[in-house]
């Protein structure tokens, strides 16, 4: 097998005088190797363009080698010639594929390549995005598939706000809670979340009120915008909770309220209970007021 570089790329000559050849570019280079003959053929390509690139005329391409050898499923060849990628070009390049193509490293992949660089300096960048991918999956973990019924609830308590024909906004700041929910790492980003349910109770509870009001035909605090606190004594007033349901409602609310927020060091459990509870709730009120409305249909009957 003879090596040349071209002007334009690498050209492979076979001892059957068949040749490739490849600009220095990792799509065409997979496209060759792909259209070796066999596998000895592709172990000795392996071993000759690793030796040419770490040891030889090609010297400074580590970065390339990495690439091409994570997108052709060799990252046992990286991980057995560790010490040949101290370069900061791939220790860059490494950490990028990490972070936007993880497609290409199984869990095992990236649990080896964290040992090796758990107790390597130069390559702490790979170490602590690691770390910050497992993290995340982590927490994807506990938020996504800890309640599936929660996640299923969500889709209910969409379905009865529109049945109701209450504002989008409500179903836009559902969807927002349960974005940031998902998406959040650090305690703000948690105190955000306990800050939108409060704003989700306090807007339904606004809109189920004024419907309860409404079909009664009375008011909820006369002359006066109702507070908040007085929603929810009302709802009580006219049945549509108990009054042990109400002191569950008071008390919830308070814990998300924005002065809550303010003095709540947030985690992901007691961020995930708030948001829980408060998706059952939604539920439970919008279930009531279906119910509400047919008692007041049949007693007008």
């Amino acid at each position: 097998m003879e090596w040349k570089i071209m002007n334009d790329g690498i050209e492979v000559i076979l001892h059957d005088e068949k040749k490739f050849q490849t600009p220095i570019n990792i799509n065409d280079m997979i496209k060759l190797y792909l259209k070796m003959p066999d596998e000895y053929f592709k172990s000795q390509f392996l071993a000759e363009l690793r030796y040419k690139i770490c040891e030889g005329e090609f010297k400074g391409l580590e970065y390339f080698l990495l690439e091409f050898l994570i997108k052709i499923d060799r990252i046992d060849q990286i991980l057995i010639y560790w010490d040949k990628f101290n370069d900061k070009s791939s220790i860059t390049k490494l950490w990028l594929l990490i972070c936007y193509e993880s497609k290409y490293f199984s869990p095992q992949d990236l649990e080896e390549i964290k040992k090796r660089a758990k107790h390597d300096i130069a390559k702490k960048s790979i170490y602590d995005q690691i770390m910050a991918i497992k993290r995340k999956s982590l927490h994807q973990e506990l938020t996504e598939k800890a309640n599936p019924e929660i996640n299923f609830d969500v889709e209910r308590v969409r379905e009865e706000m529109d049945h109701f024909g209450f504002p989008k906004e409500l179903s836009i700041l559902l969807s927002e809670i349960e974005s940031s929910y998902r998406e959040a790492m650090a305690e703000k980003d948690f105190n955000d979340v306990a800050d939108k349910v409060r704003k989700l109770l306090d807007q339904l509870i606004t809109q189920v009120s004024d419907r309860v009001a409404h079909l009664k035909n009375i008011e909820i605090a006369k002359g006066k915008r109702p507070k908040p606190s007085r929603r929810r004594q009302f709802l009580r007033e006219q049945k549509l909770i108990a009054k042990n349901e109400q002191k569950l409602l008071d008390a919830i609310y308070d814990i998300v309220s924005e002065e809550g927020t303010h003095s709540l060091k947030s985690s992901t459990e007691r961020t995930r209970i708030c948001r829980n509870i408060a998706v059952e709730i939604c539920l439970y009120l919008l279930r009531r007021l279906r119910e509400f409305e047919g008692e007041v249909s049949a007693a007008n009957s």
